[in-house]
């Protein structure tokens, strides 16, 4: 190479650089779906999946909107993804994965992972967001060249594993992209997209030790409502996309919320909680954070608590306030003041000190 050349791609190198350190720049928070089982060892390869067919108007709406160009498509589709994330987590700072265009020969590249990190706001609507994605794949691509695994080094976000702590997530397009291109990659999920004649076809393959397949088959729902609203109108603001059926809001607005259940009138909680400690005594009450209380310990723990409360001169009527952040012992001193004869007054020790003179004060 002349020496031409090689200060060409020097200073290329170093404005790719700039360009990732800048774009990454900041506390990252990797993108990701709630997680339905622990993330410790979870790490495997994808083998699970779901498919997802696109097909008659909202095929023909989704290729008119990208006018026939399968880079245009991809855009589209990432900017779905992104605001479907935002809606799982409503967190504005969105990344997820892809990879470069599919090359026309074969080798080893410098590098294949793209990051594409995007704000996605309530206020802002789905063209916008669109245009703000546009922007981020062109950049990407732009400077593909700067190899990720040496930029996480640079950015102090990879851990004893070598994974890359950037995305969870990651989007392509058959049809412009190769998934070989992202098999070293650990994620959570692919969204695997492929346009045909007449569909586009998407497969999520998802890791099964996190994700249940009743969650990415709710996803699946949650994807293809962005899609239709979004056809409908481009302008939509994201916070008037809606993402939940009316099964869906029946079941979190009523039948979850649906807890009556009969019990005796003529008891207190007190008498039920003693009740049910004669009956499972060694049973467990009370788990926080590692912590465990059986009835029975429980109990006792009231108890001793109780009869301090009522030396103290604590007597039916009386208001105790309780400024204790949540934990094990909340749950005792509630019960104990409730054994005393007294009623209790949560207080959070985390507001400003004169509201909590002031809330002392109105209970005396």
């Amino acid at each position: 190479m002349d020496i031409g050349k090689a200060e060409f791609y020097s200073n290329q190198f170093a404005q790719e650089k700039k360009y990732w350190l800048e774009k990454l720049s900041g506390k990252i928070i990797k993108s990701s779906f709630p997680y339905d089982y622990n993330q410790i060892n979870s790490r495997v390869k994808l083998n699970n999946m779901v498919k997802i067919n696109i097909c008659g108007e909202n095929f023909l709406e989704l290729n008119r909107l990208a006018n026939g160009s399968d880079i245009s498509l991809h855009m589209i589709l990432v900017a779905t993804v992104n605001c479907l994330l935002y809606k799982y987590n409503g967190i504005e700072d969105v990344i997820i994965g892809t990879s470069i265009y599919k090359q026309d020969t074969d080798g080893k590249f410098i590098n294949t992972v793209l990051a594409l990190r995007n704000q996605v706001r309530d206020d802002m609507s789905f063209k916008e967001l669109l245009m703000e994605v546009r922007r981020t794949v062109i950049e990407a691509e732009k400077n593909q060249n700067y190899p990720i695994e040496k930029l996480i080094r640079q950015l102090n976000i990879t851990d004893e594993k070598n994974n890359i702590h950037l995305f969870n997530v990651v989007v392509l397009l058959q049809n412009i992209h190769d998934s070989k291109y992202i098999e070293h990659i650990d994620r959570d999920i692919t969204f695997l997209f492929t346009k045909t004649k007449s569909c586009i076809e998407c497969e999520l393959e998802y890791n099964a030790q996190l994700l249940r397949r009743d969650t990415i088959e709710r996803i699946k729902k949650h994807l293809v409502t962005i899609f239709e609203a979004v056809l409908k109108d481009i302008d939509i603001k994201i916070s008037d996309i809606d993402i939940m059926s009316l099964e869906e809001k029946q079941q979190l607005l009523y039948d979850f919320n649906n807890t009556q259940s009969e019990y005796p009138k003529d008891k207190t909680i007190q008498e039920l909680f003693e009740e049910q400690v004669e009956r499972t005594p060694d049973n467990m009450a009370v788990v926080f954070e590692g912590e465990q209380l059986t009835y029975s310990e429980l109990n006792n723990r009231a108890n001793t608590l109780a009869k301090i409360l009522k030396d103290k001169g604590v007597s039916p009527d009386d208001i105790v306030g309780i400024m204790i952040e949540r934990s094990m012992e909340m749950i005792i001193a509630i019960l104990a003041i409730l054994k005393a004869g007294g009623a209790y007054l949560p207080i959070d020790p985390m507001v400003p000190p004169n509201r909590i003179i002031s809330i002392l004060n109105d209970c005396n």
